[in-house]
This record gives structure tokens, C-alpha cells and sequence, in this order.
């Protein structure tokens, strides 16, 4: 009797054992469910909550990315625009500037444009142009559900003017409605069915 009762207490103590060198070997306290049933669950709630945040912290990363490199971009516009007002207040007052000294500022002007647009077109993070004005608008990343109400006040079309829009929804991913306000549609409905 005496010696099953010393079995038991051993089984015990090694149960006991074994269980603090798995801890101590995982770095956790709850390895199983049978370790703590209620603390597993907040544990792996707590657990998709953090990769939650993880994500909103790196999506906020590559925004902020996103921003600095149209910002550098920015920046440089700036600096060329600020020359290139210099310049043209300068040249405005022709007194003083004979027709060579201004056809050469007229070609640093020409310069500067052309740099502008250069920067404007080269300005891209992960392959999207950033300020050539290809990317007006753009909804991503968004259940059909969560939007209630998407208003684009206007947009470029191919002839280079700007054109008021109306879109309406009026079944998901298949139909839409586009008004034209131009005195040459003037009233005139378009539909568009998306396939």
C-alpha cells in the first residue's frame, strides 16, 4: 500500500514536472487547452486583436511611405515652381533684357516645365504614379456593404476639361448610372453595365 501511495505522489510530482519544464521550454503558461480553458480563449482573442494591430500599424507605415515619397516629390515642384516665379517676375519687366537674354530665360523656363512634369511623371511608390494624374480617385479595399455613399465631384476626361459627375449604384458590381453635365448631353443619360 505504502508503495502505490509513493507511485502516485511520484506520477505527481513528475505530471508536475514535466508540465513547468514544458513552460519554461515553450516561454508559455498556457500551452494546451486543458492548462487554462478561459485563459486560451482571452489569450487567442488578445492574439487577433495584436495581428490586428500589427496590420493597421504597418498599413499606416506605408501610407506614411506613401506621403513621403509624393512629399519629396512635392517639394521639389516647389522649389522649381518658387524659380520659375523669380524668373517670369524678372523677365516681365523687359527694360533692360535684349531678345537673346530673353529667349535664353525663356528656355530655362521651358527647363523648369519640363522638369516639373518629369518629377510629376516619375513620382510612383510600388508602381502606382503618384502625381501624373492617372490615379484621380480610386476606392480599394472596401465590402460593397461599408459604402453608403461615394460622391466624385469631377474628373479629367480625354478632351482635358473637367466634367461633373453623378454616379449611382444600382446593383452591386453590375450596373451603374453616369450622368454627363455638358450643354452637348445636356439632360442625356448613359448607361454603363459592367460585366
Amino acid at each position: 500500500m505504502t508503495s502505490m501511495i509513493a507511485a502516485r505522489v511520484l506520477n505527481t510530482q513528475l505530471a508536475a514536472s514535466n508540465k513547468s519544464l514544458e513552460r519554461l521550454s515553450t516561454g508559455l503558461r498556457i500551452n494546451r487547452a486543458s492548462d487554462d480553458p478561459a485563459g486560451l480563449i482571452a489569450s487567442e482573442v488578445l492574439r487577433g486583436e495584436k495581428a490586428s494591430l500589427q496590420a493597421a500599424i504597418a498599413n499606416g507605415q506605408r501610407a506614411s511611405q506613401v506621403v513621403a515619397t509624393a512629399e519629396g516629390a512635392l517639394t521639389e515642384i516647389s522649389n522649381l515652381l518658387v524659380e520659375l516665379q523669380d524668373m517670369v517676375v524678372s523677365t516681365a519687366n523687359r527694360a533692360g533684357l535684349g531678345d537673346e537674354e530673353v529667349e535664353a530665360k525663356q528656355l530655362e523656363v521651358d527647363s523648369i516645365l519640363s522638369s516639373i512634369n518629369r518629377i510629376a511623371g516619375g513620382a510612383e511608390f510600388a508602381g502606382v504614379k503618384l502625381l501624373d494624374g492617372s490615379a484621380d480617385f480610386r476606392f480599394s479595399g472596401l465590402a460593397a456593404s461599408c459604402i453608403q455613399d461615394a460622391r466624385i465631384e469631377s474628373m479629367q476626361s480625354t478632351g482635358g476639361a473637367p466634367r461633373p459627375i453623378m454616379v449611382e449604384v444600382l446593383q452591386t458590381g453590375q450596373y451603374a448610372r453616369l450622368i454627363y453635365a455638358k450643354s452637348a448631353l445636356a439632360g442625356e443619360n448613359v448607361t454603363l453595365r459592367i460585366a
